[in-house]
């Protein structure tokens, strides 16, 4: 992608398995941009009318598929 250039992210509707899963990765994406795409832009598109407290029930870093 070139500097300038647009990500869109589309959360899933609940439920779902870990709820902040989508805007952690979001903000990792906007880091990697901000620090190597300073022009580029993230868009992220939420169907849900409310956000979620929850935390993911599986320890950061692991697949969300669980053995």
């Amino acid at each position: 992608m070139k500097d300038g250039g647009l990500v869109v992210i589309v959360a899933p509707p609940n439920p779902f398995r870990c709820p902040p899963g989508p805007y952690e990765r979001a903000s990792m994406i906007a880091h990697y941009l901000k620090t190597n795409k300073p022009k580029s832009k993230i868009i992220i598109l939420d169907p849900k009318d409310a956000f979620s407290s929850r935390v993911c029930s599986w320890p950061v870093g692991r697949s969300s598929t669980r053995a």
